[in-house]
């Protein structure tokens, strides 16, 4: 991973954090930090906050936004499990 890519994740992270509205801030950007680590036997509650992020931005386009561009951020250079989850929660 390079430092532009961490560097991406970071200022996407940050924006999932402004966008997550009631869902915690701050395990949103560790949710979104751990996709690069993320693989099948990892528990999947690791990435729970950012299910909450989605779910509390129904409706509001603008949050929806960033969620999108903090998950595509994640995607280069990610693993096959990383690349399934982002995809099916992007659809």
């Amino acid at each position: 991973m390079t430092n532009k890519t961490i560097a991406g994740i970071a200022l996407a992270a940050g924006a999932v954090g402004l966008a997550a509205g009631k869902a915690d801030a701050a395990k949103v950007d560790e949710a979104i930090a751990s996709l690069k680590k993320y693989d099948w036997g990892v528990p999947r509650k690791t990435l729970d906050p950012i299910v909450d992020a989605i779910n509390a931005s129904h409706g509001d386009a603008a949050a929806r936004k960033k969620l999108e561009t903090a998950l595509l951020a994640a995607l280069p250079g990610a693993t096959y499990s990383t690349q399934e989850f982002v995809c099916r929660r992007l659809r």
